[in-house]
């Protein structure tokens, strides 16, 4: 397992040096390739500015994903400001509270992705995501897309695109692979 806690922390602007054109830097990455879990909680942190993903969270065979965001920043990341994909049987579960997400610049602004040992075809898994009081917006790609075979979105007080959610509402059935919610 990887159990990581991250509070008041500054995760930015990394990549910039020279280096491996093939493995740009993320913000944040964890891989975890066995069939343990990983558990990542971040507060009051920002995580901008990366050659890459600005969080990027990746379980490679069995396992869990569970991943905590509570007043984070997260914007102007090169590609996705905050990806998480489970490559295997496990489901990612998500909780975004008070966190920002805007103006990735070639890619989404939240992807959480589910797949059957990483053939992007065959989502498997299933995703639970529950967002309060966030806002994602003006990201290159889709401001949130899920890619599983199951799950469920719960939104509250909360904008996505150009949606707004005042009242707390739940999307019960996720979309498959390619598809955008809301």
């Amino acid at each position: 397992d990887v159990i990581l806690n991250v509070s008041g922390s500054s995760l930015n602007s990394n990549g910039s040096q020279p280096q491996k054109l093939s493995d740009l830097e993320d913000g944040l990455d964890v891989d975890e390739a066995g069939p343990g879990s990983i558990r990542v909680n971040i507060t009051e942190s920002a995580v901008s500015l990366n050659r890459d993903e600005g969080i990027d969270l990746d379980e490679a065979d069995e396992g869990e994903i569970y991943f905590t965001a509570v007043d984070i920043k997260a914007s102007r990341n090169t590609d996705e400001n905050i990806k998480i994909t489970q490559l295997g049987s496990g489901n990612i579960t998500a909780l975004l509270r008070e966190t920002v997400v805007k103006d990735s610049l070639d890619g989404d602004g939240v992807k959480l992705e589910s797949f059957d040992n990483g053939k992007d075809e065959n989502p498997v898994g299933a995703v639970f995501v529950s967002i309060d009081r966030s806002s994602f917006t003006f990201n290159d790609s889709d401001d949130l897309q899920i890619e599983a075979a199951s799950g469920e979105v719960m939104v509250s007080a909360s904008t996505i695109g150009k949606r707004k959610f005042s009242k707390r509402v739940t999307l019960t059935e996720v979309p498959r692979a390619d598809a955008t919610t809301p």
